[in-house]
């Protein structure tokens, strides 16, 4: 259910400048985070860490792993935790 979701809105979409990814953890854990292009192949580690319970707010500058600023285009944001996992789309303007 909605309620349930760890993983929020991604705010604003479309996008430019920064991506806000918003998150609501229900309880401390291990989670990681990931951005993917719509082909699947992955872009930028966000996160890979222990959260505590409640809610996160992490700003994404658009670039990958290697520094590069991504083109514009659909993007998807991954979220595992356990054995949960949540995915949101969102579009990047420039």
């Amino acid at each position: 259910t909605v309620e349930n979701r760890m993983l929020l809105p991604i705010k604003p979409t479309p996008s430019s400048l920064p991506v806000r990814i918003q998150l609501n953890i229900s309880s401390s854990g291990y989670v990681r985070i990931a951005i993917f292009d719509i082909s699947g192949r992955e872009m930028k580690i966000i996160a890979d860490r222990k959260f505590s319970e409640g809610k996160h707010t992490i700003n994404w500058n658009s670039q990958d792993n290697q520094g590069n600023t991504v083109d514009a285009g659909v993007y998807v944001c991954s979220l595992e935790s356990g054995n949960r996992k949540e995915v949101r789309k969102f579009v990047i303007v420039k």
